[in-house]
């Protein structure tokens, strides 16, 4: 689940085809991506109400900028982040992580597990998390936030692209994922994650 919001970078060509229909659709005003309709408030969660079982449900994105390009793109990843997911293996109730009081956390998702460590400030909703993918040590860091009682985490995109050029030199070598990593440094403020309910 850690790199799974990074596994947009390395989606098929597939994704570009439907950006210009769902440009079209933002400017229509007829989106209706789960984030559009979430409460305009958010707050970050104690760290006991963080220390749960939360099962996976949606993908969630962020733009924290002003550049229209930018906002037009995370407009455009909505519609097809749900499938880019699923082939990293989250899929609705199928995934889930446990953060444990301890500062480690517990990822089960396709009869896989693995453990990492968190730290977290509830004060600002400002958790980073740390694994190790293959040899190489992935961190990031992002923000946790409650929101309409979905647990809701997000992370920078291009830190997690980073994380993908240091875990994956074949994935890194992808086209699509050069393509997708230039325009993230040139727009910087992308967020991406998930949105999870709490089943414990």
């Amino acid at each position: 689940m850690l790199l799974a919001a990074a596994a947009l970078l390395v989606c098929p060509a597939a994704a570009c085809a439907q950006s210009l229909s769902d440009i079209l659709r933002i400017f229509s005003g007829s989106s209706s991506s789960a984030s559009e309709s979430a409460p305009a408030q958010s707050l970050a969660p104690s760290a006991a109400r963080l220390c749960s079982v939360w099962s996976y449900s949606e993908p969630a994105s962020k733009y924290d900028g002003d550049d229209m390009l930018a906002s037009i793109t995370v407009g455009s990843m909505e519609s097809f982040l749900p499938s880019v997911y699923a082939k990293a293996g989250l899929e609705k109730g199928r995934a889930s992580v446990r953060f444990v009081p301890d500062g480690t956390f517990i990822v089960e998702s396709g009869g896989r597990s693995f453990l990492g460590s968190y730290s977290y400030l509830p004060a600002t909703g400002g958790l980073t998390v740390s694994a190790v993918a293959g040899t190489s040590s992935v961190t990031l860091r992002g923000t946790a936030a409650i929101d309409g009682g979905a647990l809701v985490l997000l992370f920078d995109a291009g830190q997690a692209a980073e994380a993908i050029e240091r875990v994956s030199p074949s994935a890194a070598g992808n086209e699509n994922f050069r393509t997708v990593k230039s325009l993230l440094d040139k727009y910087p403020g992308i967020k991406l994650g998930c949105r999870l309910v709490e089943t414990q």
